[in-house]
């Protein structure tokens, strides 16, 4: 799988759902094949999922139609430099959101 291009919809923990609905239904006419979500907690040491990000990226699977990542960014790892891995994916398994290794 290879990404080719970030869209952000919102810098916002809880965007407007209305707002959010539209921009996804933008960004999939021009992007159909949308793999996923990635998001970043406010707080800079919160590595938990935020609900809003989840509520999204099932937002995502929904109008694709297939399965989604969801990307968290951990704050604290990231550097200039690059040399800790600053994302962690997880995916919907069931009812819950499993890390992906």
């Amino acid at each position: 799988l290879k990404v080719t291009a970030a869209v952000p919809i919102s810098h916002e923990s809880s965007p407007l759902a209305p707002a959010v609905e539209v921009a996804l239904a933008l960004i999939h006419a021009s992007y159909p094949n949308i793999v996923g979500v990635y998001y970043s907690n406010q707080n800079y040491k919160d590595k938990s999922l935020n609900p809003y990000a989840i509520r999204l990226c099932e937002s995502v699977m929904s109008v694709c139609n297939s399965s989604a990542v969801l990307i968290q960014v951990i704050n604290w790892n990231l550097s200039p430099d690059c040399e800790s891995n600053s994302l962690t994916a997880y995916a919907k398994d069931g009812e819950s959101w499993k890390d992906v290794q």
